[in-house]
């Protein structure tokens, strides 16, 4: 029996990343593989199960397992990944009570779903961890239009600072152009790779703020506050209640709110965090490789 996890992109690997090396951590290479290009289906082939994290255009979907590349509750993809894909598939392994529900309400057999918690989150849970503050962290999600380099980064940037906070800047992987943040950096402004895991700044952040992307709810597993902006047509996203939902021109008056009430949000960020995350106990990714184990023939 051979696993391959098969990812279009950076964004969609970092979910499967740790159930891979904990898959590998038991069979080892010869059982399983990683492919991460934009035609990775082109591989189905060489596996007997397939491990993936979107709705990638694979022949055999009955060898498929699925777990999701964002836990944003709002995103459009993800019903369209449930309604054309998710009927098909061998398992799919969910956060949370919330995509669950998801998928019992598009007629997934409850046979099929397999409540793991979110493996890519595991290690916000480890003791020790180094934490520090002072930043605001700013992550916003895919696509952005030209108002990011020349409005939006700019006034937040300046809002942060003025409400004493450096910032953490972390492009999404898909569709931005870090070079067009190369000139903010100094004192001020970290840059993180687009590729990197935004997950590993989060110690280091007391603010978050983004738009609609899955990043807002992984951070509310510190029970820290977030900060929507809302900068650009949504289409099929929208927000929650998870934070304020602000527009550029108010942001330094939502940071100054936010640092001196940061609990304003807090049952919210509670309520969704019970909804995606059917455990917290960092042991996700653990359950993860079993289940997928408990499929060999």
């Amino acid at each position: 029996m051979k696993y391959g996890f098969l990812s279009r992109c950076k964004a969609h690997s970092h979910p499967l990343e740790p159930i891979y090396r904990g898959l590998l951590s038991k069979l080892g290479e010869e059982q399983v593989g990683f492919v991460e290009e934009w035609n990775c289906h082109r591989h189905e082939d060489e596996y007997d199960l397939l491990v993936v994290s979107s709705s990638i255009p694979i022949r055999r979907k009955e060898k498929a397992i699925w777990h999701h590349h964002g836990i944003c509750p709002t995103k459009g993809d993800l019903v369209k990944d449930a309604r054309e894909f998710f009927p098909y598939l061998k398992r799919i392994l969910v956060s949370g009570p919330y995509f669950r529900n998801l998928c019992i309400g598009l007629g997934v057999p409850n046979e099929k779903i397999d409540m793991i918690g979110y493996p890519k989150c595991d290690h916000l849970f480890r003791p020790n961890l180094t934490k520090a503050g002072g930043y605001l962290l700013f992550a916003p999600t895919l696509y952005p239009d030209e108002r990011l380099y020349t409005e939006i980064l700019p006034k937040l940037l300046k809002a942060a600072s003025r409400q004493g906070l450096k910032m953490i800047l972390k492009p999404h992987s898909l569709g931005t152009d870090p070079t067009r943040f190369v000139g903010y950096e100094g004192n001020d402004l970290h840059l993180i790779d687009k590729n990197d895991d935004v997950t590993n700044c989060f110690h280091y952040a007391d603010i978050l703020v983004s738009d609609v992307s899955s990043v807002l709810y992984e951070f509310a597993l510190l029970d820290k506050p977030v900060i929507q902006l809302n900068w650009r047509p949504l289409g099929d996203w929208k927000h929650t209640d998870i934070g304020p939902i602000i527009d550029i021109e108010n942001v330094e008056d939502a940071i100054k709110k936010t640092l001196e009430h940061p609990d304003e949000h807090k049952e919210n960020r509670r309520r969704w965090v019970e909804k995606l995350f059917a455990f917290r106990d960092g042991s996700a990714t653990a359950r993860a490789v079993n289940s997928l184990l408990s499929l060999q023939d």
